[in-house]
């Protein structure tokens, strides 16, 4: 493939050529070359290009809460990928994060700063340019990396299971900081449970 890669560059940008060869898989390991693939980072790049880059989608207060966790999440899974090489998994979680950020249709810009941050490494380019955009005067290089904040990653849910006779009958998602007497009252109060009363 070595021969194809100059008119990759220039077709789709040479983030996508760095971003297309870690998706691909570990880095020690030969990979097919596949335009296809090539078109799949180079579409995530422009889609993460156009959300960051338009002003009204960062505002300001507070971020919504599944964003919040969103961000956390994809921070601390794109670190313990790179510290093990897995770049491939690192862009996948933040491919997921940005379809969240997308279907919520804005961000704090605290969180595209994160988001901005955790991208660079992958995507210099984008990264500068996307840094420069939400009005930073300096290069991204010397920024730290984001925190990240272990109460936004606690399981605000859990799935309980309910069983009756001993077989389990439904699931139900309730809060998990709920106490005992107030789970056995929403339980029972569920329409799943009256054919079992």
């Amino acid at each position: 493939g070595g021969r194809r890669r100059p008119h990759v560059v220039t077709r789709y940008g040479a983030d996508s050529l760095r971003l297309y060869e870690m998706f691909m898989g570990p880095l020690d390991i030969m990979k097919p070359w596949d335009d296809k693939g090539v078109k799949g980072v180079f579409n995530f790049l422009g889609r993460a290009f156009r959300f960051f880059a338009e002003p009204g989608n960062i505002v300001t207060g507070n971020e919504d809460p599944e964003i919040l966790k969103g961000i956390h999440q994809a921070v601390r899974k794109v670190e313990g990928d790179i510290e093990n090489l897995r770049f491939n998994t690192a862009i996948s979680a933040m491919m997921i994060f940005l379809n969240l950020a997308m279907k919520k249709g804005k961000v704090t810009r605290e969180t595209a700063s994160s988001f901005i941050r955790i991208l660079s490494p992958f995507a210099p380019h984008l990264g500068e340019e996307l840094w420069n955009l939400l009005g930073n005067n300096q290069t991204l290089a010397y920024e730290p990396w984001p925190e990240v904040n272990e109460e936004y990653l606690r399981e605000s849910t859990f799935e309980y299971p309910v069983s009756f006779n001993g077989k389990v009958r439904f699931k139900i998602e309730l809060p998990a900081d709920m106490d005992k007497e107030e789970i056995s009252r929403t339980v029972l109060a569920d329409e799943r449970a009256e054919k079992w009363l």
